[in-house]
């Protein structure tokens, strides 16, 4: 008997032309019965009824949930939502443009079982939305070499956040995540890093589609003033995760003092700073500009090399 109980969860919002897959891919689990909660953040195409058919006559041996909120929640609190909804200790998390290869759910049950972490990821096939295949560029990122929490808590790429699963006791030790626009695998992420359970399954458990969600960008820059606005939010979104990791590594029970607080303190000081450039230059920086002259001259060359890099490629 599992020490766990398992749901999956498939997010949707505004996938009609691709959550058919999706969910024909979660129903044909080939595991031992779990739950299966289709969410819809309340879509403003036929997402929902689509997935709505596709269930009507299910037989299988999972037993499905459909839910639509009335209205729309954005991803975190949507994902708060689904704690709420799903049955399962374990989420096992899907998206409405991805497909959980068959035995996704069976091999994130045998880890969870086994090495008893409270977070897994995997790596993921890439392919367009017509599936052509593309490179694994995400396998760069953080945890695919080291999970240790000194190095998550400045980045801003810890692993592919579609082949996540995690135990819904990162939400009732930290609670929900704070802020919107905050990608919710690069604090789940770091949660689990601080308790020092983070399992890495070295098997492609999805098809990975880029086209939609985070990675459909407008990828063309057409003038400064867009790229401009463009790395606000960038920014932005930097200053909002770092937040949420300082207010969770105090959850821990990390001190002031600690390295990796003064590590994410260093950095969310120098995130502020470049919004601040970013966002009048060096006037808007005021004395701040003479107190870190090294942190500036980044700013303007980097930032300038973003520029000229997003111009030349639009």
């Amino acid at each position: 008997m599992n020490k766990y109980r398992y749901s999956v969860v498939l997010l949707t919002y505004n996938q009609q032309d691709y959550v058919k897959e999706a969910v024909e891919a979660v129903l044909a689990q080939e595991s031992d019965p779990i739950e299966i909660l289709l969410s819809d953040d309340c879509s403003k195409d036929e997402t929902f009824e689509v997935m709505k058919a596709l269930v009507a006559d299910y037989k299988g041996p999972h037993s499905v949930v459909l839910n639509k909120n009335p209205q729309n929640l954005g991803v975190n609190k949507h994902i708060k939502r689904c704690v709420e909804l799903s049955s399962g200790d374990v989420i096992i998390a899907a998206s409405g443009d991805d497909i959980s290869l068959p035995g996704r759910v069976a091999r994130t049950i045998e880890v969870f079982e086994r090495d008893d972490p409270l977070l897994s990821f995997s790596h993921g096939r890439v392919e367009t939305l017509d599936g052509k295949p593309m490179p694994k560029s995400y396998a760069k990122a953080t945890f695919y070499t080291r999970t240790d929490a000194m190095s998550a808590a400045c980045s801003m790429q810890l692993f592919l956040g579609a082949t996540c699963a995690w135990h819904k006791d990162l939400f009732r030790k930290y609670g929900p995540i704070q802020f919107a626009d905050c990608y919710e695998d690069l604090v789940l992420g770091f949660r689990a890093a601080l308790e020092g359970r983070v399992a890495f399954i070295d098997e492609e458990l999805i098809v990975y589609r880029v086209g939609m969600g985070q990675t459909s960008t407008a990828r063309h820059i057409a003038d400064a003033e867009a790229f401009r606005n463009k790395r606000l939010i960038e920014v932005g979104r930097e200053i909002f995760l770092l937040r949420q990791r300082l207010a969770d590594a105090q959850v821990f029970g990390l001190s002031d003092q600690d390295p990796i607080v003064k590590a994410m303190r260093r950095r969310l000081e120098e995130r502020q700073l470049r919004r601040s450039y970013l966002e009048g230059g060096l006037r808007k920086l005021g004395v701040s500009a003479w107190r870190h002259p090294s942190w500036v001259l980044g700013f303007a060359l980097s930032e300038r090399r973003r520029l000229k890099k997003a111009l030349n490629t639009a």
